[in-house]
């Protein structure tokens, strides 16, 4: 009897170890879509950081052939303030690293991570990034563009069928930033699926456009550099609430309709697959991060911005830099300074 007891007491014990890892790993998975009440769970996980002290940051000036370096994968009609803040921080691994040039890839043209051979690079001595952006916005942006240029008729009829309305590519942004393979725009659900996870471990970072100064924060931090190296010019905003209103000037109920519909999830399947798997590692890099340097950081943005809305006289995001160094914007705290005064 005594011996059954020790048993029973074993095996009570490996089913609680085991639920207990259950529990964890379950606080680290993001159910991100359903289909045919099938929920396709994804386990995602921060984004880890770039260990200096182990492998020098990849400033390298191999020959043009070399897939080393600092790479950006620019998916079409998003932000191009992911490339420029890529060209900001080569610019101050070079300051470091003087005569050495740092080699980056062309960062503002939208070329698919697949047709840069990105398969051959080798990792200790590259660092892959990318920016992604809401599917619906990416659409309303497009739609916005086309009939603002009149090329696209302001109508549902030219909103759910215009098939030279980019965006509505399906899963444009999980086919930009795939490595291993083409994708199909109307492949399965679980083969989408696949393709999130190896895009998550494939790179070092990626970054969401309506969670901008959150995500340049966090890339500032993993990579262990100033915060000034990854702030970006002064610019008319893209993701504040004003922007996203005027953008939708041409949006009509309908339209909002169809962008809630199953229709455009499903075809849209692998790019909500995609953003919402980022979005979760974003949240959980972020709490992996020292919460009060983070906060301090996001906080010097601001008011970098708030005092160069001062300088310019009109509301914008960003920073005036007119190619400025961390070390000498400190002038725009000055200016905030003066006006609070």
């Amino acid at each position: 009897m005594k011996i059954f007891i020790q048993d029973l007491s074993f095996y009570i014990t490996i089913i609680i170890y085991v639920l207990i890892l259950w529990i964890y790993s379950s606080s680290r998975t993001e159910p991100v879509v359903t289909k045919d009440r099938n929920l396709i769970q994804i386990t995602v996980d921060a984004f880890e950081p770039w260990n200096r002290s182990e492998t020098p940051f990849p400033c390298v000036t191999d020959s043009k052939d070399s897939k080393d370096g600092i790479y950006f994968i620019k998916v079409p009609r998003t932000s191009h303030i992911g490339a420029s803040v890529t060209y900001r921080i080569a610019r101050f691994e070079e300051r470091l690293n003087l005569p050495r040039r740092c080699k980056i890839n062309d960062a503002n043209k939208p070329i698919k991570a697949l047709d840069q051979k990105l398969w051959t690079r080798n990792k200790t001595k590259t660092f892959l990034w990318s920016m992604l952006e809401s599917p619906e916005i990416r659409a309303i942006k497009r739609f916005d563009l086309m009939v603002r240029t009149k090329r696209a008729e302001a109508t549902i009829e030219a909103f759910v069928n215009d098939t030279s309305i980019t965006p509505y590519i399906p899963n444009t942004q999980l086919a930009f930033l795939s490595i291993d393979t083409r994708i199909s725009g109307f492949d399965s659900i679980e083969h989408y699926a696949s393709l999130v996870k190896n895009v998550l471990a494939e790179y070092n970072f990626i970054g969401i456009d309506e969670r901008l100064h959150e995500s340049l924060v966090a890339l500032s931090m993993l990579i262990d550099i100033d915060i000034g190296h990854v702030i970006y010019e002064f610019t008319n905003c893209a993701f504040t609430n004003y922007a996203a209103n005027n953008l939708r000037r041409y949006i009509t109920p309908e339209m909002d309709s169809y962008l809630k519909s199953k229709k455009w999830k499903t075809r849209q399947s692998g790019d909500y697959l995609l953003y919402n798997a980022v979005n979760k590692a974003l949240d959980l890099t972020i709490a992996s991060l020292d919460s009060e340097e983070f906060n301090a950081r996001l906080k010097k943005i601001d008011q970098w911005n708030k005092a160069s809305v001062i300088v310019k006289g009109k509301h914008g995001c960003g920073v005036v830099l007119n190619r400025k160094f961390p070390e000498e914007l400190g002038e725009l705290s000055e200016i905030l300074s003066a006006r609070a005064k």
